[in-house]
């Protein structure tokens, strides 16, 4: 063999296993305890997400890989801000490399959805015009406890069950249960 050619070999084995090595000390971080709680702070510091919308988290714990549980979770956007409390999620990460989310378990004990009257809409924070989601979308055991809208709990639905799945541009709910 000439040299340059086993040079190239090497070169070529050499980056396969620095890929590999990555691969498997990533696929290793995600299990592990904090990796939820790691990316979730990354996500709300980051610019992923366009402005105005923010996203802040508190009392996080579990992995990417597996799921885990968060105290609080707020999510705003021009006049509209959702609060998220206990809430538990556990999914198929796998899932992702055959192009579909699967959430085995979301539960939430309380989700209070508040609005500003005074904030001007920005075509931003308009409605959607297709609810078309990149991936299909299995969620097997949703349960809310409490959802209210509005400040003062103006209205609520309380032990929401239900199942929602996405797939072929079609959204489909099964309602187990429901108080209004």
């Amino acid at each position: 063999m000439a040299p340059k050619s086993r040079l190239f070999s090497r070169l070529l084995a050499a980056a396969a296993l620095l890929l590999g090595l990555t691969v498997s000390g990533v696929w290793w971080w995600s299990g592990s305890e904090g990796s939820l709680a790691i990316t979730l702070r990354w996500v709300s510091q980051s610019s992923l997400l366009p402005t105005p919308r923010s996203v802040t988290v508190d009392g996080v714990s579990g992995s990417l890989r597996h799921g885990g549980s968060v105290e609080r979770l707020v999510w705003q956007d021009a006049g509209l801000r959702v609060t998220a409390a206990q809430l538990d999620v556990r999914w198929q990460v796998l899932a992702l490399v055959s192009g579909r989310l699967q959430i085995d378990r979301l539960h939430l004990a309380s989700v209070q959805i508040d609005s500003s009257a005074d904030e001007t809409p920005t075509a931003a924070s308009a409605p959607p015009t297709s609810l078309r989601l990149p991936l299909d979308v299995t969620l097997e055991d949703l349960a809310v406890g409490l959802i209210a809208w509005g400040g003062q709990a103006a209205a609520q639905a309380t032990e929401l069950r239900a199942h929602y799945r996405y797939a072929n541009a079609q959204h489909a709910v099964t309602l187990a249960h429901l108080q209004v």
